[in-house]
């Protein structure tokens, strides 16, 4: 037994839909059709593999080279914030900070 995964894309309404098919063939018999096991329709490519109960990486990135999207990598990119104190120049926040002194002081 074999599986056979297939995507495509159709403009429905103006609004591209993903197609995800998942076949299973019988390598054993020979002359034996495919027989179309799972299917996923959904305008995010994602929701259809998951529809489609699909949830191989590999072959979710195989899937996603067929109807022309970039592959899902597992690399992380770290952005670094500078951590800069300095006053706050507004005039609301300076305000609320001096009321709320006045208040714990009971004036």
């Amino acid at each position: 037994m074999e599986n056979i995964y297939s995507a495509y894309t159709k403009k429905v309404n103006n609004e591209t839909l993903y197609f995800v098919k998942k076949y299973t063939s019988f390598t054993d018999i020979e002359g034996s059709p495919q027989i179309l096991s799972e299917f996923g329709m959904h305008s995010s490519f994602f929701k259809a593999c998951k529809i489609a109960q699909i949830f191989n990486k590999e072959i979710i990135n195989e899937l996603a080279i067929q109807v022309h999207l970039n592959p899902v990598t597992d690399a992380a990119k770290v952005i670094s914030f500078n951590k800069s104190k300095h006053a706050s120049r507004s005039f609301l926040r300076n305000t609320q900070h001096f009321l709320s002194k006045l208040r714990l002081a009971g004036i």
